[in-house]
């Protein structure tokens, strides 16, 4: 029987994209207010791609597989000084590595990508990420390209799916996670990550849903009320109608499906204050609505 450590420690070494180590760089460099040692730098890298799981485990390992990792920071230095986002420090030298006002700008961009404070980044920002971005859609495709990521990678490859909102790869690249080849606190992180990404992808499409059919619902209106009232109605009675259809669309983004079966109530009690003085209006709409409404199955109140 193999132990789970010799599991884990047979996993191979996987190297990050020097652009993604950069990024992170950094980040990093920028928490630290601009400079640290490049020893330092590199342990400090190592924990958070979780590379340093691999030679934990057997001792053996570590300095081949550190070797390797020291190299691909120091790499990934050069290129970050060669894009101008760091420079040398004016004492020390190559060993302590300086974030530019560049650097700052990008570590900054870094940070608020990893505290999910702002995902929308800028062009020359996500060109960072885009390799990893590359890796992780080959490998869903199931395209080889090289070395296969060990499991801890992919955990990572499912937090940065997570983090950047990318719900619909979390499960499959969770799917592809052997447990007993992970340490337990990096799994069960991954397994939540992926599960709240189900149920995110779920909700997002149950708001396309509603949107569409709140859509219908707004030509259905304009197209009876033309009908019956010559091509006019009283303007505030039109106004109500559409701060009522915004204020339910803003809502929506933070309700759950199952709550939206209330907001149509809730908007049938708006078409009673706006067709008040218009039975056949009221009548008509309210049908309308219910014949649409009835014709999703996927509609079902959740306790």
């Amino acid at each position: 029987m193999v132990l789970k450590s010799e599991a884990i420690a047979s996993q191979h070494y996987y190297e990050p994209d020097t652009k993604e180590i950069g990024f992170k760089m950094a980040y990093v460099l920028h928490e630290a207010g601009g400079q640290l040692t490049t020893q330092r730098l590199v342990d400090i890298l190592a924990d958070h791609f979780q590379i340093s799981v691999l030679w934990e485990y057997d001792d053996s390992r570590e300095s081949i597989l550190y070797q390797k990792w020291h190299r691909a920071v120091r790499h990934s230095i050069h290129k970050m000084k060669t894009w101008g986002f760091i420079e040398r420090a004016k004492t020390g030298g190559d060993s302590y590595p300086v974030l530019t006002k560049s650097g700052h700008q990008l570590g900054d961009w870094a940070r608020r990508f990893y505290n999910q404070e702002d995902i929308d980044l800028p062009d020359w920002v996500r060109k960072f990420l885009s390799p990893l971005q590359k890796r992780i859609g080959r490998f869903l495709k199931g395209i080889s390209s090289g070395s296969k990521p060990n499991g801890i990678e992919l955990c990572r490859w499912v937090d940065f799916c997570y983090r950047s909102k990318q719900y619909d790869k979390t499960s499959g690249l969770f799917c592809a996670v052997l447990k007993d080849r992970v340490p337990e606190d990096i799994y069960i992180k991954a397994e939540r990550q992926a599960r709240i990404g189900q149920i995110k992808l779920a909700e997002e499409e149950d708001l396309k849903l509603s949107k569409f059919f709140l859509r219908v619902l707004e030509k259905q209106f304009v197209e009876i009320t033309e009908k019956h009232s010559g091509g006019y109605l009283d303007q505030f009675k039109i106004g109500f109608f559409y701060l009522l259809y915004e204020a339910m669309e803003r809502t929506m983004g933070e309700k759950l499906y199952s709550e939206q079966i209330d907001m149509l109530e809730e908007w049938r009690h708006g078409v009673d204050e706006i067709a008040a003085h218009h039975d056949w209006l009221k009548e008509e709409l309210l049908k309308k609505a219910t014949e649409e409404f009835n014709k999703y199955p996927q509609r079902k109140d959740k306790k």
